[in-house]
């Protein structure tokens, strides 16, 4: 996990009590799990799309998929927040 990533769950946490924290920690450890799954599931057997619509980011991703790059881990943090969010309402 880089620098910008601990930021964005410590800034992220202080909207929860400490009690929801927990719950928000082990979301995003989940998250995160199903993220990185993926991610090599598919780091073989991905071809690059010719997508106009999504065009640059799709293709950024499939490189970063076959080459084995570090994991973008703020998706699973991101997922992890809503989760929590639709846990609490």
């Amino acid at each position: 996990m880089g620098g910008g990533d601990v930021k964005l769950i410590a800034a992220s946490s202080l909207l929860f009590s400490p009690s929801q924290q927990l719950w928000y920690i082990f979301h995003i450890a989940i998250a995160g799990g199903v993220l990185a799954a993926v991610y090599l599931a598919f780091r073989g057997r991905l071809r690059v799309p010719s997508s106009r619509r999504f065009g640059r980011a799709v293709r950024v991703e499939c490189w970063r998929i076959r080459r084995g790059a570090p994991l973008p881990y703020a998706i699973g943090i991101a997922s992890g927040f809503v989760w929590t969010i639709g846990r609490n309402l």
